[in-house]
């Protein structure tokens, strides 16, 4: 079985930065030596025989061995944080596919707080891969060659920094299994924190008006005291662990100077020859903090990429392409469709419905069942799928269809929408320049000209940036309705769209849809006699099934 370190490097890591990588990494661990060794000829041969010229050229030496070893650093770092930034650019762009392309009740399971939280992960995986595991797992071997130096030039002495090493390896893991606990209850408590948070922004007007304020702060308060225990643990935790690794630094090096100096009292090796072990002990324990420290990082990233790849394992809805769906016509079929939800173990909602709506034709869905018809047009907008049966348009099945080429074809308008933060011009043209003169004629035809003109900004001013629109619903409404339309769709669906128009606005888009009915399917859920009057067929929905014979006008 693979490990989960070794399998997220080779998804992170690019082959030519392995190969950079390991050769950088040698050269520099292999110039890393040439200090102890030169401190060594200085106390043990140079001071003795005071040999200057042989001090000037090791000098001169070990700074150019400085020099390149900086140089192949920084080199070794900017090859590995850009296969970093490749890396997060690729997690980023997957993770916003799939939440793009995710089946709507996949996204609607979690709410926004928590999808901000997901991605908010990839920050944390900036630099972590290739600049500081890969780099760390690459320094392991070249432990072995510093203790082998240490044992050529100490014999025994090598055993001080082994045993320490280990001592401090094994603390270090204990206190980061102990620390997983704290960060899986900091991590929860933040995400409540942000859901509150997003939750009171976003219903700020309702807040206001019912006087929550109080209410909402001593909540606040509450999730904040809790939130705060578990940031302490997670600090003092975060403390300790670097506290431990300095004691084990500086208590390595003292053991091994203290035992050092015994050695050389007894003559077992030159006073050269400690210095230099001292100064290999020091270059040992920098690549083990390092490892520690990639590790500790790693078992973080760990528990906190669970929440990305929650959104990298989203089931998507993309699908092979049939050849032909540039011709849609906007016939649309229901062969014994039938729905309910599954997760909540609900009784049928639409219970075996068969209809067939030729292209360019306007329907009408009445009924009291608000759940069923909105399930009706989810089913028909693609948004949902049936639990059984087919849904055809043009006579083949929409599950070979790529989803987001149907719904480019289709305009669904629901009672509520949201503006884009954008201008209003944005906003009705569904951001694409070439569609600005359709929604001028659009917004002639639904009167909303008129209102636009009176705004100092007109078509400029900015929507869609406040937590409350300082626009009347209606016009709202009417914003939604255009830049659903203006793309031309083949079929048009409105649940009740009209519901916050007032009846010039109304009688303006009934005029509207007339016109449109001439090139597109139109399905309409609304009891409005204006709407029954503009309808080619209504369909009653009772009980889940749809009346075996329309009502024809």
């Amino acid at each position: 079985m693979q490990f989960t370190w070794v399998k997220q490097l080779r998804e992170s890591s690019p082959v030519e930065t392995h190969q950079s990588t390991v050769i950088g990494t040698f050269f520099i661990n292999l110039l890393s030596l040439a200090f102890p060794l030169m401190l060594m000829q200085v106390y043990d041969r140079i001071i003795p025989n005071q040999s200057f010229n042989t001090l000037i050229f090791l000098s001169i030496g070990i700074i150019a061995a400085l020099l390149i070893e900086i140089m192949l650093r920084i080199a070794r770092s900017n090859i590995n944080l850009w296969a970093d930034t490749k890396y997060e650019y690729k997690l980023s762009k997957i993770a916003f596919d799939n939440l793009m392309n995710a089946p709507l009740y996949v996204y609607e399971e979690t709410d926004a707080g928590t999808r901000i939280k997901q991605f908010g992960v990839l920050e944390q995986l900036r630099g972590f891969y290739n600049n500081q595991l890969y780099i760390a797992v690459c320094d392991i071997p070249f432990l072995l060659i510093f203790f082998i130096v240490i044992a050529y030039i100490g014999g025994i002495l090598f055993m001080v920094p082994l045993i320490m090493c280990i001592v401090m390896g094994y603390f270090s893991f204990w206190y980061i299994k102990r620390w997983r606990n704290f960060l899986e209850d900091k991590l929860t408590h933040d995400a409540r924190e942000s859901d509150f948070i997003i939750n009171v922004l976003s219903n700020i007007h309702t807040v206001k008006a019912l006087g929550m304020e109080e209410l909402l702060m001593r909540r606040y308060e509450r999730l904040q005291q809790n939130g705060m225990i578990d940031n302490y643990h997670s600090c003092v935790q975060t403390g300790d662990l670097q506290t431990l690794k300095n004691f084990f630094n500086t208590i390595t090096i003292i053991l091994t100077a203290t035992v050092g100096s015994l050695l050389v009292v007894q003559g077992a090796m030159a006073a050269g020859g400690l210095a230099a072990c001292i100064l290999l002990v020091g270059r040992v324990m920098q690549p083990l903090n390092n490892i520690l420290s990639a590790f500790n990082r790693w078992s973080m990233l760990n528990i906190i990429r669970e929440q990305l790849d929650s959104v990298l394992r989203m089931p998507v809805d993309k699908k092979e392409r049939v050849s032909g769906f540039d011709e849609l016509q906007g016939e649309i079929a229901l062969r014994n469709v039938s729905f309910y939800f599954e997760d909540r173990g609900s009784p049928w909602i639409l219970n075996d419905i068969t209809l067939t709506i030729a292209p360019r034709m306007v329907v009408s869905i009445i009924g009291h069942d608000q759940t069923a018809k909105t399930a009706l047009l989810n089913i028909l907008a693609t948004i949902t799928k049936p639990t059984a049966g087919e849904y055809l348009l043009d006579g083949k099945n929409v599950d070979f269809f790529q989803t987001y080429e149907i719904r480019e074809k289709i305009a669904y308008l629901t009672k509520t929408g949201k503006l884009f933060h954008g201008s209003m011009m944005e906003n009705l043209s569904a951001f694409q320049d070439e569609l600005i003169p359709t929604a001028r004629r659009f917004a002639d035809a639904l009167g909303l000209n008129k209102i636009i003109a009176k705004l100092p900004g007109g078509y400029n001013t900015m929507v869609g940036d406040k937590a409350v629109e300082c626009l009347p619903g209606g016009v709202i409404n009417l914003i939604l309705i255009i830049r659903a339309l203006v793309t031309k769709p083949k079929i048009i669906l409105l649940d009740e769209a009209n519901m916050s128009l007032d009846t010039h606005s109304t009688q303006k888009m009934i005029e509207l849809l007339n016109t449109l009915k001439e090139v597109s399917t139109i399905i309409i859920l609304s009891c409005s006699a204006d709407t029954l009057a503009l309808s080619d067929a209504i369909y009653d929905l009772k009980n889940g099934k749809l009346c075996q014979e329309p009502y024809v006008k």
